[in-house]
Parts: C-alpha cells; sequence; structure tokens
C-alpha cells in the first residue's frame, strides 16, 4: 500500500480516523472541546438529526472549560428528542460564563416529560446560585417526589440560611417516605456520637461460637443489644414440620415478627438479615376442598420493614426440577386451562439492612484494612440474583440448607471474624459454614435431636488448640453463663474506672436484663483533681445524685439553667439549645454537671 504525506493538521487527521462510518470517539469530542466550542457547535449542528450521535456527544462532553461558550447547547432544549432535551439541560447547567437559570426555567414550564423535568430541577440546585434559592423553594410544591428530593438538593447547599431551614423542615411530614428520609437524615437524625462504644466487628465473648438448646425467643432475652453482624436463617415453615404447629397462619406471622424484632435488637448498626422462605402449599382437606398456599415470604415482609428492616434485594434459589414436588403431573394429562399448577423450583432470599442513617462505606471504613482484603470476595461469584444451587439431603434432619448457598451468603454479607447468627439452626450448616469461612457463629435450635447433632457436627476436637471453640448449652447453662461474663465485664470495667477512664455507655443505657450490673456515679478526687467513676445501682439514683448538685448551685448565676436542664433531662425532653459550652465554669459542682452532661446527653444521641 502506498502511503502519501499530506499537510493536513492533526486535528483534520483525527477527524477523518474518527469520523468513519459517521462514528467518533471521546477522545476525537474531547479534542475539539479543548479547541473551543466552534468545532463542537458545527459538529452538533452537522447531527441534528443524529439522534445517537447527539447523544453519544452529550453524555461525553464531561468538564466545561471555565469560559466555555454553550450557547449552541440551548436549541437542544426544544429537541423533538427527550434524552436529548435531558443531556442539553445537564450540560448547560456546567456553563460558567452564562447565568442559564431564565432559559432552563421556562423550559421547564412546558416540559411534559418528567425525566427532563427533573434534571432540570438538578441542574438548577447545581448552579449554586443565591439568586435561585426563591425558585427551588417553589419547586418543593411539585406533585413529583422526585422534583421535590432534587429541589431539596439544590437547597442544601444553603442550609445554613434561615428561609431554606424553614421551607425544609416542614418536609418532614411529607407524604412521601424519599422525602421524609432525606429531611429526617439532614435535620432531626439523632448522631451518635458515643466514642465509648465497643468497636463494630467486636462480638461478645459470650455469644462466640455458642449454640443453645432453646426456643429462639427465650434465648434471645438474654443477648445484648448490638451483638450479630449477619443473620441467615430459614424459619420453619407453617405446619409443615411436626416441631411448628401454629393454631393459626396469623400466628405464625406473629411469632416470626417477635424472632425477627428481637434479631433486630441484637443486630449491630447496618448490618444483614437474609430470609430464605418461599410459598407454602397446605394439601386439601378432602376432594370437597381446595388446597392452600400461603406467601410467607409476600406476607412477612411489611413486618420487617415496619419494624426498621430496610428492604435491599430478592435473590432467588432456583432447584433443578428434578428435586421438586411434581405439580404439573395432572395438568400435562388433560391439559384443561384453569387447572394449569407449574412445578416450584424456586425459593426467595430476602436481603434486609437493619435502617440506619449511614451508608454502607462507614461499616466497611470500621475494619482494618488488613481484614478488608482477607475477606474479599474470590473470583467466581455470582453476578445476578438468580443462583442455581442443588438442594442438600441429610439422614436427620429434613430440610437442610446446601453448603454453597451458606457459602454465598457468609462471604457477601460479612467479614472474616463477624459473628454470624442462625435462629432456626436445624443441622447447623451455617454454623459449619461460618467456622470454614473464619467466621463466628451462634446458633439457637430448640429440637434436642437436631441440637445433639449439630454437638456431633461441631463439637469434635481438633488437632490445633481453637481460638474459641464450639460451647452447647441449655438455657439455664447460657442464662447462667451469660450471667458469668456479665459479671467478669463489671469488674474489668472496675478496672477501667480505677485508671480513670471513662465508663462505656451501656453503664447508662440500661435495659432489663443488664440493670443490675451497670450505671455508675461521679466522684471527684481531690487529690487528683479529677473525675474517677464509681459504680452503683440505676440510672434513677444518677438523676437523683446530679439534681442533688442543684442545691450546691442556688443563688448562682446558672442555678435557673441548671435547673430547667435536669427537669428536661429527667422528663426525656432536652432541648437542642442546651450546648457543653454552655457548662464550662470549672469550680467541682459545674465540672460535675458538666461531665454528666457530656456523658448522659453525647452519649444518647
Amino acid at each position: 500500500m502506498r502511503i502519501e504525506m499530506t499537510d493536513r493538521s492533526p486535528i483534520s487527521e483525527w477527524k477523518n480516523i474518527n469520523n468513519i462510518n459517521g462514528s467518533f470517539s471521546k477522545e476525537y469530542i474531547t479534542e475539539l472541546k479543548n479547541r473551543g466550542s466552534s468545532d463542537l457547535a458545527d459538529l452538533i449542528v452537522k447531527k441534528q438529526k443524529d439522534n445517537k450521535s447527539l447523544v453519544f456527544i452529550l453524555e461525553n462532553l464531561g468538564y466545561l472549560p471555565k469560559n466555555f461558550d454553550g450557547r449552541f447547547l440551548i436549541p437542544l432544549l426544544n429537541h423533538e428528542y427527550s434524552k436529548i432535551r435531558l443531556l442539553a439541560a445537564k450540560n448547560i447547567a456546567k456553563l460558567s460564563s452564562l447565568d442559564n437559570t431564565a432559559i432552563l426555567l421556562q423550559t421547564y414550564q412546558k416540559e411534559t416529560d418528567t425525566s427532563v423535568k427533573r434534571e432540570i430541577v438538578s441542574a438548577i440546585g447545581r448552579m449554586r446560585n443565591p439568586n435561585n434559592k426563591k425558585i427551588l423553594i417553589n419547586l418543593l410544591q411539585d406533585n413529583d417526589p422526585k422534583i421535590v428530593c432534587q429541589a431539596i438538593r439544590g437547597l442544601l447547599v444553603f442550609e445554613s440560611d434561615s428561609e431554606v431551614i424553614e421551607n425544609l423542615k416542614p418536609l418532614i411530614n411529607h407524604p412521601n417516605e424519599m422525602v421524609r428520609t432525606v429531611i429526617y437524615k439532614e435535620f432531626f437524625a439523632i448522631t451518635d456520637s458515643n466514642q465509648n462504644k465497643s468497636p463494630h466487628p467486636a462480638s461478645h465473648e459470650c455469644l462466640k461460637n455458642v449454640v443453645v438448646n432453646s426456643d429462639v425467643l427465650q434465648a434471645l432475652q438474654y443477648v445484648p443489644d448490638e451483638s450479630i453482624h449477619l443473620t441467615f436463617t430459614s424459619p420453619p415453615y407453617y405446619n409443615a414440620r411436626d416441631y411448628s404447629i401454629y393454631p393459626s397462619y396469623q400466628d405464625y406471622l406473629n411469632f416470626l415478627e417477635k424472632v425477627f424484632r428481637e434479631t433486630h435488637r441484637i443486630t449491630k448498626e447496618g448490618r444483614f438479615l437474609i430470609v430464605n422462605t418461599s410459598p407454602i402449599i397446605i394439601p386439601r382437606v378432602s376432594r370437597s376442598h381446595s388446597s392452600r398456599r400461603y406467601p410467607i415470604p409476600f406476607d412477612l415482609h411489611p413486618y420487617l420493614v415496619k419494624m426498621g428492616w430496610e428492604f435491599i434485594d430478592d435473590i432467588i434459589w432456583l432447584k433443578p426440577e428434578s428435586c421438586v414436588k411434581n405439580r404439573i403431573g395432572g395438568f400435562m394429562q388433560h391439559r384443561k386451562p384453569l387447572a394449569y399448577k407449574p412445578n416450584s423450583v424456586t425459593e426467595y432470599l430476602m436481603v434486609y439492612r437493619k435502617q440506619t442513617e449511614k451508608l454502607l462505606d462507614w461499616n466497611m471504613r470500621s475494619y482494618d484494612e488488613e481484614t478488608v482484603n482477607q475477606s474479599r470476595v474470590p473470583d467466581g461469584y455470582e453476578t445476578s440474583n438468580v443462583w442455581r444451587i442443588d438442594p442438600a439431603f441429610d439422614k436427620v434432619h429434613p430440610a437442610v440448607f446446601p453448603f454453597e448457598l451458606c457459602r454465598r451468603v457468609i462471604q457477601y454479607y460479612s467479614f472474616k471474624g463477624d459473628l454470624v447468627f442462625d435462629p432456626f439452626a436445624g443441622s447447623g450448616t451455617v454454623g459449619t459454614t461460618a467456622k470454614s469461612l473464619s467466621r463466628l457463629f451462634f446458633l439457637t435450635e430448640q429440637e434436642k435431636t437436631y441440637f445433639d447433632y449439630i454437638k456431633e457436627k461441631l463439637g469434635k476436637e481438633t488437632l490445633f488448640k481453637e481460638q474459641s471453640p464450639a460451647r452447647f448449652y441449655n438455657l439455664k447453662e447460657f442464662q447462667r453463663y451469660i450471667s458469668q461474663d456479665k459479671a467478669s465485664d463489671f469488674n474489668e470495667k472496675k478496672q477501667i474506672s480505677s485508671r480513670n477512664m471513662l465508663a462505656p455507655s451501656d453503664h447508662i443505657k440500661l435495659d432489663k436484663h443488664r440493670k443490675d450490673f451497670f450505671s455508675f456515679e461521679l466522684h471527684f478526687d481531690n487529690r487528683e483533681n479529677q473525675f474517677t467513676d464509681v459504680f452503683f445501682g440505676t440510672v434513677e439514683e444518677l438523676f437523683e445524685f446530679a439534681k442533688s448538685k442543684l442545691t450546691e448551685l442556688s443563688g448562682s448565676e446558672q442555678s435557673n439553667l441548671y435547673e430547667v436542664f435536669f427537669k428536661e433531662l429527667v422528663s426525656g425532653k432536652l432541648s437542642e439549645t442546651y450546648s457543653s459550652d454552655s457548662f464550662n465554669n470549672k469550680d467541682i459542682t459545674t465540672k460535675a454537671i458538666e461531665y454528666l452532661y457530656i456523658l448522659l446527653i453525647k452519649d444518647r444521641k
């Protein structure tokens, strides 16, 4: 092939290379943009009727230089194709040389496509122009909650502005749940500033690799709050086994509600619950009656969401048809309409997260880099929400988890060293899988036969000494063991106090199972000129101690402030107007109250 040299510019060559068959690359668009706006304007005019090319250009414009003349984008707001109008609005918002608010607002008022309208509001908000506040405030009244959310987003840039706050806060009562969530997080969420809380990756020693032979609700009453990192379970199906008989379907759902409410209490902030269920058929009583099918995962869902589990995903467990009960047999013989009953080859894994204002990044950052790297999911992970896994069969338990199903759930939703819980342990597959993946387990199982089976599998001695060997208890033994562990923890806290360290907030945030062990008063040591912690019975006594200090303040400048403060403190209605800065007098009595304020209020938040 003969190649001739020409005197054409590099840009001309670039155009020729990238315009073969009318197509061009991102690099080509970037090159045109860097040269100025005229070449891009010419290209857009040339491609005016080529929707595919226009979309590609607009999607790849990227950052626009400060003095970029983007007036050629404005006519595209009237383009017949809605996606081009949307992308035009998105790029117009990047122009800093011109204030295009009036043009965008005019387009918004005549626009019929809701996606374009949302993008226009977003574009106005991204301009960060204080003159646009009134426009965005008016848009808060729109019927489309997504437009309202975009207007809120634009206004949050000016969140210190009193007018903006005055218009945003009432939206906590907006009918749309997404709007309410955004406003709650920005203005009403209580930040947990408790620095003494146990680290997120940590687990209570008394729960590590423990199996309890007990009704789950009885066992859970002794488990401390926020102890579990992951729960994966398959509840007993409604009246499908001898060990799970309920008077009615509603009683069955009420029982599961109690179990998962307690599970919510013991789950750490932002961690996951995965529930494996499927619709179940109750056979007909006789040929004169029909069978009944109960959609368990769908009926259970509203209970879970209402108690504070946020729905994240649904995963379909797909089993080979040869493994399931044949329901289609009769239909195959007569093929009569209305009698079609397909074979049920799927089960659901419903994925929930304990509701929190914090993003998943917060959970991940709670772990050290080594743990995160060691916990990375290896190649071969499932990319879809349909998992093709053969069921498992067992000589002792009629319905067991396949190891592969447990492996995926535990690897995808926990880190190494996390504590994994199964309230209906069955044959203990969650426990054995967790152990094999360097996780810890906590299991409850009420059937003695299955408990003994788990003990046989997990209780075997190994050649190497385990850091947390499996322990097996009945309910009384578990209760005693938990009590001993709390007493041990109590003594440890006393030793910490002797070193003048703050006691954890658990000592004031009591529940009915811990009040005998925790709570404290303050003692000012004049010799050391600092506070130490002295443990005693109840929070009420702590309040009494605090209020008694008021008598020492009688007649002082701040006595009225303190009186209101403690009155509201005891009633649980402490105003946000009190800050630690209000308590900066360093005499002994005031310092005690300042310390109480920081400890009680900051830790409560």
